[in-house]
């Protein structure tokens, strides 16, 4: 199986919902994972949101019934974003 990645991002000033900053499978996940290591980028491994993620387009927002698997990832990086500063 191809390895694949999915980048998420999220400005509530212009987005109602989070939305798909990138995706990628094969060598090119790979790189957008590596560099995500380099910046310490936190990431999350769920293999039923992947699914979901890769078929939405690169700009658009999650819809409604993957809110809750987002907030869920969203709110473990607001906690290691607080761990880290401190």
């Amino acid at each position: 199986m191809k390895t694949q990645a999915v980048a998420l991002k999220y400005n509530q000033d212009t987005n109602s919902a989070p939305t798909v900053a990138a995706k990628a499978e094969g060598r090119f996940a790979e790189q957008l994972i590596s560099i995500a290591k380099d910046y310490h980028i936190p990431m999350f491994e769920d293999e039923v949101l992947l699914n979901y993620l890769t078929q939405l387009e690169v700009n658009q927002e999650i819809p409604e019934e993957l809110y809750d698997f987002v907030v869920t990832i969203f709110l473990k990086i607001y906690e290691l974003n607080k761990e880290y500063r401190v």
